[in-house]
């Protein structure tokens, strides 16, 4: 991973503008974005439409929107795809790299969003089973304790149903952390191959230079 330090030269070098309290993080993005920028102008790389990633990792539900994609375009996209790097097509990487970020950190906010409902459900079935089944105690005579009430609760059949759904939300939760994560690093990769690209570049630059001066020379 490049340090602040290297950023800052590879910034100057590519004559990106940028002040002393820009972080890591946004110059990552400012290289990035010029990276992609150069390279498809020294390579002329044909433009492309950016991929919006409809890719499906998690069953996360969620209103569906229009997608511009083709439907055999859809059924080649997988997440494993996604996320992996081709060195040799960086300039496409880079330009996808925004719209795949965009898709799996939106579908961790969606499942996050699902987690606070399943929380949020599972309290309100709590509540309303406390109040039920001590009001059940009551009515057949018995006194009942918290720990009565609380151990008719874990048992009814409501509650569990709400537990299972916050259960299987976190994991989906957990899954769409994972995949936004994933695009994170692959974003840092991006810079990192392209810092060396860019230094390999210069290198054989200089190799020519000084092959030159010796042909001259002789």
């Amino acid at each position: 991973m490049a340090t602040l330090k290297e950023l800052r030269k590879l910034a100057k070098e590519m004559e990106i503008p940028y002040e002393k309290r820009t972080n890591k993080e946004d110059l990552e993005n400012m290289i990035a974005e010029k990276m992609a920028e150069l390279g498809i102008e020294m390579e002329e790389v044909p433009k492309k439409e950016p991929v919006e990633a409809p890719v499906k990792m998690v069953p996360v539900e969620a209103k569906k929107e229009p997608d511009k994609m083709p439907v055999e375009a859809k059924a080649k996209i997988t997440f494993e795809n996604a996320v992996r790097i081709n060195p040799l097509k960086l300039n496409d990487e880079f330009m996808t790299q925004a719209g795949y970020y965009y898709h799996f950190a939106k579908a961790e906010g969606v499942a996050n969003s699902e987690v606070m409902k399943s929380k949020l459900l599972l309290e309100t079935v709590e509540a309303d089973l406390f109040k039920e089944i001590r009001a059940n105690f009551v009515t057949e005579g018995v006194k009942p304790t918290e720990k009565m009430v609380a151990a008719e609760v874990v048992k009814n059949k409501r509650y569990l149903g709400a537990k299972k759904n916050l259960i299987d939300a976190t994991l989906t939760h957990s899954i769409a952390k994972a995949g936004r994560d994933a695009f994170v690093q692959r974003k840092d990769m991006l810079i990192q191959l392209g810092l060396s690209k860019r230094q390999e570049k210069d290198q054989n630059i200089k190799i020519m230079h000084e092959k030159a001066k010796e042909a001259i020379a002789a």
